[in-house]
Parts: structure tokens; sequence; C-alpha cells
């Protein structure tokens, strides 16, 4: 098939919760504080989408809201105007929106204590293969307090 013009990014290659937790916070953008202290843009793969989600971020802490025309003129560029048009394009059952944000949200929390449980394995196994039985205890309890 034809790909798209090299100047327009594909959201087609992003992660699914990434883009559905941006299209969902572009429509509904008041009352979502929770959003915003259980995700970090450090927890998105694509630095695109973490760039626009910290965008959003700061416009929800300064003005209380998301306004998509305020933060297209604040990040621009061919690639984002393009991915934050088809993402506020996509429609969300009123009814449903509340629920699915608290579903991609719990999808973050999923994904990073795996990657918090696989980086303390790692560790665990390089420090045990190594002898250091001390950092390997201090893996382990740090491994207990995320309930690994």
């Amino acid at each position: 098939g034809s790909s798209a013009p090299p100047s327009r990014k594909s959201t087609s290659r992003m992660n699914t919760h990434e883009l559905e937790l941006i299209s969902l916070l572009l429509e509904r953008p008041g009352g979502i504080d929770f959003v915003f202290q259980a995700v970090g843009p450090d927890d998105f793969d694509s630095r695109l989408l973490a760039r626009l989600y910290a965008a959003m971020a700061t416009q929800y802490n300064q003005a209380g809201d998301i306004d998509i025309h305020r933060l297209i003129s604040n990040l621009p560029g061919d690639d984002m105007n393009s991915v934050v048009a088809e993402l506020a394009s996509r429609e969300w059952p009123p009814d449903q929106v509340d629920a699915q944000v608290k579903l991609v949200v719990q999808e973050f929390a999923r994904r990073k204590q795996a990657q918090v449980r696989k980086r303390l394995k790692e560790a665990l196994r390089k420090a045990e293969a190594e002898g250091d039985q001390q950092k390997a205890d201090a893996l382990i309890a740090e491994m207990k307090q995320y309930g690994l």
C-alpha cells in the first residue's frame, strides 16, 4: 500500500493506549486531575505523544481545561498538527468517556509495573551473578514494595 507523505507523522505505529488517552482527554477537557497525577510524559513510548501530553498537562494546570486551538498554536509543526487533528476527530460515546479514561490510566499503571518488574529482575540477576548479596537483598525488598 501507499504510505503517508514523509512530512506527516502516522499514528498507526504508536501505542494504542497512548493514542486513546490523548484522544479521550481532548474529548473530556475538564475534571481530569487524576490522569495527570497517575500518568506522566515519561510513561509514553512516543516522543511526539509525550510532548503533546506534557503540553496538555501544562495547559490544564494553567487554565483548568484543554483547548485544542491553544494546544496547536503552542506546538507548531505538521506532524503535531496532523496527530492532534486525527486524535481530536475520534468519536467517543459521551456516557463511556469517564470509564474509558479510567481503563486507559489503569493500563498505563500495568505497563509501568511491568517495566519496573523487568528492570528489577534484570538488576537482581546481575547482582546475583556478581555475588552481590547485599544488592540482591535490596532489590528483593524493592520488588516487595511494588508487590512483585
